[in-house]
């Protein structure tokens, strides 16, 4: 997934909410299948590199790369595609 310039508010806005609803977000801090009740040294890790991280679209793309898995990642690409159709940019 290539982020784009103009979706760097969304991106950012779409992780923020992430993090304050999902105690275990991102998933790729946890290993699949594991029921955990707090969240772990890399989930934390990956909030303190998010917390710290300049609003550039190549420094978003870097930390997507390494903390985002296949499948957050697609819920993010998702959210861009339905919230592009309820708010196109032309509008």
């Amino acid at each position: 997934m290539k982020l784009e310039r103009k979706d760097k508010a969304f991106v950012a806005w779409w992780i923020d909410h992430q993090f304050t609803t999902k105690s275990h977000f991102p998933d790729a801090g946890c290993k699949p299948g594991t029921n955990l009740k707090r969240p772990t040294k890399k989930h934390l890790k990956a909030y303190k590199a998010w917390r710290r991280l300049p609003l550039k679209a190549s420094k978003m793309q870097a930390w997507m790369d390494e903390w985002l898995n296949e499948h957050d990642k697609q819920a993010l690409m998702h959210s861009m595609k339905r919230q592009h159709k309820d708010h196109p940019p032309w509008s």
